[in-house]
């Protein structure tokens, strides 16, 4: 059959074809295994030649290196030692110019103090003469101004005299207005408690007048109560007319049943003390005028003064001072401060506290 023939011939010619395929890829595979072995031996050679150039390449750098260390180290020390040399010249140069300096100073030195002893010594007198001229001049003015001084301190003292004489005059003109004013208060006030005394004592009679009629009314309705309950015959309570009517204080009433009688162990007493007893009547008393409060006024221009200057200082310390403070702060002796402290107090210009005084 043609078809079966043409099948056989196809399969051997792809047989055939995979024969070929076969030993071409296996040809290949020989000729990249003798190229890479041929390549691993020029790289080995290759490296092994790398090696030794860089190798002798290596040690010739530190054979150089090593050259130029030796040479850089000789020629440091040469330089080290010319430095040396050159600075201990120098120092020495140098210490020999100061040496020449100093020597020159000193000379320059003393001879210039040589210069200025003899020129001190021949302007010595015409300095003392022009020294002496300025403590005259300085003298004369001294003089003056203190004249002048006096002058201003003589006017300006008369000047505070009068204005302390001035302001004195009105103190003491306030002063009287002041206490007439309060003279005048204190009658008024006085009138005005006595009238006051006098209404309540009139009006205390009243009341006693009063008490005395309901006094008198309650006793006479007692006396009925008793005349009313007196017994008609003695087998009943009661109570003899002659008998006391109340028992003296701690004692008990004590009633005998059957006999009418009361036991005699009490005392007569009065039915309602007398209201003079109970309440006294008030005792008046006649009530002076007070005394007018005269301000102390000082004659000595200085107490005046003084007695200024310690109100003024109360007055700008609020919170109270001490008396030691008031001494060392404006100099004054502990009997003057005394003596003025008593003399504002008994003008009502200035109270004490305890050991405090302040300005009123």
């Amino acid at each position: 059959m043609p078809a079966l023939e043409d099948m056989r011939a196809l399969t051997g010619e792809i047989i055939h074809a995979h024969r070929n395929r076969v030993e071409a890829i296996s040809g290949l595979r020989g000729k990249v295994a003798y190229m890479l072995a041929d390549f691993e031996g020029a790289r080995q050679a290759t490296s092994k030649s790398q090696r030794s150039v860089l190798a002798r390449a290596k040690a010739a750098n530190q054979k150089t290196m090593t050259g130029m260390l030796k040479g850089f180290q000789a020629s440091r020390t040469s330089m080290s030692r010319q430095l040396h040399s050159g600075l201990s010249q120098e120092n020495a140069d140098r210490n020999a110019a100061v040496e020449a300096t100093l020597a020159e100073l000193h000379k320059s030195k003393h001879g210039m103090a040589i210069s200025l002893h003899k020129d001190l010594a021949q302007d010595a007198p015409a300095r003392s003469a022009a020294m002496r001229s300025t403590l005259v001049d300085f003298k004369k003015g001294r003089q003056v101004l203190a004249k002048t001084l006096q002058a201003n301190l003589s006017r300006e003292s008369s000047e505070r005299k009068h204005a302390v004489g001035t302001m004195l005059v009105g103190l003491n003109a306030t002063h009287q207005a002041m206490s007439q004013t309060l003279r005048t208060d204190l009658v008024h006030s006085n009138a005005s408690r006595v009238e006051a005394v006098h209404t309540m004592r009139k009006d205390f009679l009243d009341e006693q007048a009063q008490v005395r009629k309901q006094r008198g009314a309650v006793r006479d309705e007692w006396q009925r109560f008793v005349t009313t309950m007196r017994p008609a015959n003695r087998g009943t309570l009661g109570v003899r007319p002659d008998s006391p009517i109340l028992p003296n204080s701690g004692e008990r009433l004590r009633l005998e049943i059957g006999t009418g009688a009361v036991s005699q162990g009490f005392s007569a007493g009065p039915l309602v003390e007398p209201v003079e007893q109970l309440v006294p009547a008030p005792e008046i008393f006649p009530m002076s005028p007070p005394k007018a409060v005269e301000p102390a006024v000082e004659e000595n221009p200085e107490f005046a003064l003084l007695s200024n200057r310690v109100f003024k200082y109360l007055v700008d310390r609020p919170d109270g001072t001490r008396l030691v403070e008031i001494e060392g702060t404006l100099g004054a002796s502990r009997f003057q401060m005394s003596r003025v402290l008593r003399t504002l107090m008994d003008d009502n210009m200035v109270e004490k506290r305890d050991l405090l005084y302040f300005a009123i």
